[in-house]
């Protein structure tokens, strides 16, 4: 077995889709990326805490 994985990015991914999904009809795609960027810094914040 090897020392490294993808499941950090693959957690990653997963949650953009998840988010993507459940904000289906904003109009504005600047709006679902501070999303995104927003739900990924409480994640490294939470990690690092």
């Amino acid at each position: 077995m090897y020392p490294y994985n993808n499941g950090y990015i693959e957690g990653i991914n997963n949650t953009t889709k998840v988010i993507k999904r459940m904000s289906y009809g904003i109009k504005s795609f600047e709006r679902l990326k501070k999303k995104i960027l927003w739900r990924q810094q409480v994640r490294t914040t939470l990690k690092h805490a």
